[in-house]
């Protein structure tokens, strides 16, 4: 981190913005997503002052352990912006003393591509369980619970390393999201199931959640992600018997 201090420091110089320089300088309102994109924010308000300024905390920057000049830009820049829009009430509780006007908008979906006609993409009597994401995976659940219920075919959509390699564990690796959604509106059941780190509380209202409770999934997920959701079952993690339960 140290070594890139340099790097960060100048981001906003180093991204060539002259092929939209135009459109900058004429646009009425700006929505700038948690990336490192954010540190382009005082020069694009330099091009134009007069246009609305909203951060969109789609990620929590703290969890995804960004690079520490990242951090420190993103609390200086806060003041800069007319509105903060959070996805989840553990970011607005964070964000709410920082700024004037936060707003909590939860995560949406297409929902005329969720009604949309699909073919089963399961070639099995069930039950069938299904994971879909990138990251934080409960590589335990799955081991004790892929071995508990052999029967039960594991479908687990995303570049997740370090899968158990057992029969009823069917890894897809990334698909385009097109692709997902089948196996979402066919599936019996679908995981929350992401290790804990700092941060991570905020998963209650992630987009995964909307997901599977539009296809009317039950959802498990590890007990220190608190919802108030009928169909959320939770398990205490690396314990076997809460996990079979």
């Amino acid at each position: 981190n140290h070594i890139f201090n340099p790097v960060f420091e100048d981001y906003a110089n180093q991204v060539n913005l002259d092929s939209c320089i135009n459109w900058l300088k004429e646009a009425d309102l700006f929505i700038f997503e948690s990336t490192s994109g954010l540190m382009l924010l005082n020069r694009i308000q330099t091009l134009n002052n007069h246009a609305k300024y909203i951060y969109r905390v789609s990620d929590d920057l703290h969890f995804l352990q960004s690079h520490s000049s990242l951090l420190q830009y993103e609390n200086f820049a806060l003041n800069y912006f007319d509105l903060i829009s959070v996805p989840s009430p553990t970011l607005q509780q964070r964000f709410q003393d920082k700024h004037r006007l936060v707003r909590l908008e939860y995560h949406a979906i297409r929902k005329d591509l969720f009604d949309r006609l699909y073919d089963n993409p399961y070639h099995n009597e069930g039950p069938n369980v299904v994971f879909t994401g990138i990251a934080y995976f409960d590589l335990e659940f799955i081991d004790i619970a892929s071995q508990a219920f052999p029967n039960w075919k594991f479908h687990i959509l995303g570049p997740i390393k370090k899968l158990p390699h057992r029969p009823n564990i069917i890894a897809y690796g990334e698909r385009y999201f097109m692709d997902t959604i089948p196996y979402l509106k066919y599936a019996d059941l679908g995981l929350q199931t992401l290790t804990y780190r700092p941060g991570a509380e905020s998963f209650t209202h992630s987009l995964k959640t909307i997901q599977y409770t539009y296809c009317q999934l039950p959802i498990v997920a590890p007990n220190y992600l608190k919802s108030s959701l009928e169909h959320w079952y939770s398990y205490e993690p690396s314990v076997e018997s809460s996990i079979i339960d």
